[in-house]
């Protein structure tokens, strides 16, 4: 009898340290990551992750329970929001078993593409200073990069026609391409500046066409009207005249972002420099300076045209005269022949 109630009183023991260890371990929290908003994340722009803690029921949950992001390249918190902490009074025991947690994280703009490590701390009690045993947890997160890249190039050049092929040269399509031309200080456009493209698929190309003149630099103002293009076979340009052309490429990524790409190539006209915006006289040129060697060289041709007319009139003034010495000759110069005849 006396060993039935001592085997009674142990399993009694036991089970109230079984049941003791399993409260003190219900207080313990466990941390699953719940969400991940986009999926996959995209660089330069926001990642949200949404923690589920469990476990915060617990009876010795008396001082609440805290969680604390450690975020490493190429993650960053705004602010100081690392550390969140759910207080005792917030919950009922033994009742709400689940906290969310949310975090919005930065995600660097040159984040390449694949999948990262999350580090998290967290732990119950000392919500206002964690400190003591606390849990260290690992999650994944997963990037992609959606962008692409193209490679460029100035194909032909043809007067002011500019040519320039596009090629998507990135492993990802880009959609709805536009190609534009900015204002800038070396080159000026002629009609449209943009030009639609459409989609572009990995390893695709197009070609895009432009009119454009080269902006020239000169030291003195030039006047409206006096001249709107050179001929390009009259106007050499300097050797200087290699610049860079700007323009924007516009797309949306697979993801339905738009993004744009600045880029530049050096353009050389070839010579053949397209002055702009003085009037509209075509190909023809009248600057100050031809104007005054004109009215020069029409002066010189006036003068030769005069002493030429002055040399012309004078000969036949002579030749007159002299004919009229011949017609009116003295008595002492008739022949003999004529004498004996007027007898």
């Amino acid at each position: 009898m006396n060993k039935t109630i001592v085997l009674v009183m142990l399993f009694a023991l036991a089970f109230a340290g079984a049941v003791s260890a399993i409260g003190d371990a219900a207080c313990s929290p466990s941390v699953t990551l719940l969400n991940q908003d986009p999926y996959p994340g995209m660089p330069d722009s926001y990642v949200k992750l949404v923690f589920m803690v469990t476990g915060v029921a617990g009876s010795n949950c008396d001082k609440g329970v805290w969680i604390k992001l450690i975020p490493t390249y190429p993650f960053s918190l705004d602010g100081d929001e690392s550390l969140k902490t759910l207080e005792s009074n917030t919950f009922i025991s033994n009742q709400n078993s689940n906290w969310m947690v949310p975090y919005k994280l930065r995600v660097d703009k040159d984040a390449l593409e694949g999948e990262y490590d999350i580090e998290a701390h967290y732990g119950a009690n000392g919500i206002s200073s964690p400190t003591g045993s606390y849990h260290i947890e690992f999650f994944n997160v997963t990037l992609e990069d959606s962008r692409t890249s193209f490679d460029a190039l100035i194909q032909e050049v043809s007067g002011t026609e500019v040519t320039i092929a596009l090629a998507n040269t990135g492993k990802n399509i880009a959609n709805s391409v536009v190609v534009r031309i900015p204002e800038q200080e070396n080159f000026r456009v002629t009609g449209t500046d943009g030009q639609m493209v459409g989609n572009l698929e990995s390893g695709d190309y197009t070609v895009v066409g432009f009119s454009i003149s080269q902006a020239m630099q000169t030291g003195r103002q030039n006047r409206t009207g006096d001249f709107q293009q050179m001929p390009f076979e009259n106007l050499k340009a300097p050797a200087e005249s290699a610049k860079e052309l700007k323009f924007d490429i516009y797309y949306t990524d697979s993801l339905g972002v738009r993004r744009v790409i600045n880029t530049a190539l050096p353009l050389n006209m070839n010579g053949a420099i397209n002055m702009t915006g003085f009037g509209n006289l075509g190909a023809r040129r009248t600057t100050q300076a031809q104007s005054a060697f004109s009215l020069s060289s029409l002066f010189t041709w006036q003068a030769g045209a005069a002493l030429l007319i002055g040399l012309i009139a004078a000969f036949f003034f002579a030749k007159k005269r002299y004919a009229g010495k011949k017609a009116h000759v003295s008595p002492s110069e008739v022949p003999d022949w004529a004498k004996e005849r007027k007898k």
